[in-house]
């Protein structure tokens, strides 16, 4: 009866935790530096906001395209809300990070 009981527990237990994990959207931490659009490690069409996640530190977030001209240039405040990325970025574009904050980008 013990081992009944224990291993009901058990499979309770392990049926919880995975109904508790969800789908998670892709996301990339960025710091200060320079980065091609095309390298960041997840699809381009799931980018679709930038936030300052750090405590302190404003950061700007610039981004380039081919031809060197700005597209966006995005002014982060500490624990900023999550802004608009538009255009949609392109495998060609460059983006800057400056300051001393870590901008997260995400699809939501």
């Amino acid at each position: 009866m013990k081992k009944f009981i224990f291993m009901l527990l058990v499979s309770l237990s392990l049926s919880f935790n995975v109904a508790a994990t969800g789908f998670q959207a892709p996301s990339k931490t960025l710091t200060e530096g320079v980065y091609n659009a095309n390298a960041l490690g997840i699809p381009l069409n799931e980018i679709n906001y930038a936030q300052n996640v750090s405590e302190k530190g404003i950061t700007y977030l610039i981004i380039y395209d081919e031809g060197n001209t700005i597209v966006q240039s995005i002014k982060l405040m500490p624990n900023s809300r999550k802004v608009q990325i538009y255009p949609q970025l392109d495998p060609s574009y460059k983006i800057i990070v400056v300051g001393d904050g870590s901008i997260v980008l995400s699809q939501a």
